[in-house]
C-alpha cells in the first residue's frame, strides 16, 4: 500500500480548513445613518377619503420627499412644500437595513390638518360645504436602506401608510363617520454611504 506524500496530506488539510472556515465575503457591515438625507422624487401618493352616505374621494399624485435621519434616532421628512413630519426611528441593530419610523404628536396633527383642508377644499369646488374633523388612527412608515458594496452608493425604499378617522359634518344635516386611507411609496436617489466608524 502506497503512502501519500506529506505535501499532499498538508494540502488536503489546508483545503479542508478553508472549506469549513466561515466566509466573510457576504457579511453585512454596520452603517452609520445619522445625518443622511434621502431624496425621493415624485414619490407616489394615493389617497382615498370616504364618508358614510356622502360618497368617496380618490386622488393620486407625486410628491417630492426628503427624509433626514438625525442624531438621537430622530427623523424629519419634508413632503412637498406643505408638510413637515418627524418623530423617532428604530432598527434591530446597527447592521439592520430596515428602519421603523414613528410619528410624533405634532406631526400626526399636521397630517390630519392637511387632509382636512384638502377634503374641505375639494368639496367646496363641488359647491358642497363640509366641516371635517380627523385624527391619525394608525401609521406605518418603513425606510429600507439598500447599499451596494461595489460602488459605495445606496438607495432607500420608502413605504408609508396612514389611516385617519373622524367625522364629516354637513351644516344643517348632521354628522357621519369619515375615514381616510393614504399611502406614499418611492425609491430614493443614490447616496454615497460609508460604513460605521
Amino acid at each position: 500500500m502506497r503512502r501519500r506524500p506529506l505535501t499532499a496530506l498538508v494540502s488536503l488539510v489546508l483545503v479542508t480548513g478553508l472549506l469549513r472556515a466561515p466566509s466573510t465575503a457576504g457579511a453585512r457591515e454596520a452603517l452609520d445613518l445619522d445625518g443622511t438625507s434621502w431624496s425621493f422624487l415624485a414619490a407616489i401618493a394615493r389617497t382615498k377619503a370616504r364618508a358614510s352616505g356622502l360618497g368617496a374621494m380618490r386622488q393620486r399624485g407625486g410628491e417630492d420627499v426628503v427624509v433626514s435621519l438625525l442624531p438621537g434616532e430622530t427623523w424629519r421628512a419634508d413632503v412637498g412644500s406643505a408638510l413637515v413630519l418627524g418623530g423617532t426611528f428604530s432598527r434591530e441593530n446597527e447592521l439592520a437595513r430596515r428602519l421603523l419610523l414613528t410619528l410624533d404628536t405634532p406631526s400626526a396633527e399636521a397630517l390630519a390638518a392637511l387632509y382636512v383642508g384638502a377634503i374641505e377644499a375639494g368639496a367646496a369646488q363641488e359647491g358642497v360645504d363640509l366641516n371635517v374633523a380627523l385624527a391619525v388612527e394608525r401609521s406605518a412608515i418603513v425606510l429600507v436602506v439598500r447599499p451596494k458594496k461595489r460602488t459605495g452608493m445606496a438607495t432607500a425604499k420608502l413605504t408609508a401608510k396612514f389611516v385617519l378617522v373622524g367625522t364629516v359634518t354637513v351644516p344643517g344635516a348632521g354628522s357621519v363617520p369619515g375615514k381616510v386611507r393614504a399611502t406614499l411609496r418611492g425609491t430614493s436617489l443614490p447616496l454615497l454611504l460609508g460604513p460605521s466608524a
